[in-house]
């Protein structure tokens, strides 16, 4: 099942949920207006605990493509692997949402780009897809996983010393290596 498949255009009278997708929500830090999904948790909404709505949004695939591969004109082996890392949910800031019922091209939710507004307001926006399940965990469940990151402070050479004296601790090694102290 393609997760495109797992969205489908609303219903009148259903109640708002975790994961809806809304058109034309307006991102005050760009000033622009773009489709986005429904983060906030949903007993929050369920038991009405919420007074504020999160909204992630919605980019065209296309413009997180160009971004990357400004000057591509045909695909390659490197654009068909950011084109997989995106589609497997590889990346750590976006979660591939596919195709959107009635609009054209494919689309990811952009962890970086939220917006707030009050939860009453939540019904004078346009609602264009309801998620289904297990899209509708995935996503709010990579959101929360992407907003509690902690960076390390080591980069890549410290990486491959701690990888060294593991390995060393558990294995035995022709080179002398630091090991742990017992």
């Amino acid at each position: 099942m393609l997760l495109s498949e797992l969205i489908r255009a609303p219903k009148k009278g259903e109640d708002i949920e975790q994961s809806n997708i809304f058109s034309e929500v307006h991102f005050s830090a760009i000033d622009k207006k773009l489709e986005a999904i429904l983060v906030t948790p949903a007993c929050d909404l369920a038991q009405k605990k919420a007074d504020y709505a999160h909204l992630c949004a919605i980019m065209p695939f296309e413009v997180v493509l160009r971004s990357k591969y400004p000057e591509a004109t045909e695909a390659s082996k490197q654009i068909n692997g950011f084109i997989k890392e995106q589609v497997t949910n590889r990346s750590p800031r976006y979660h591939w949402v596919g195709t959107i019922p009635g609009m054209k091209g494919y689309f990811v939710a952009d962890f970086q780009l939220l917006q707030t507004i009050r939860i009453d307001k939540l019904n004078t926006l346009k609602r264009v897809g309801i998620v289904k399940s297990p899209l509708r965990e995935s996503i709010p469940s990579k959101f929360a996983s992407y907003a509690g990151r902690v960076g390390l402070p080591w980069g890549e050479t410290e990486t491959e010393k701690e990888i060294e004296q593991v390995s060393a601790f558990y294995f035995k090694q022709t080179s002398k290596k630091a090991v742990p102290q017992k």
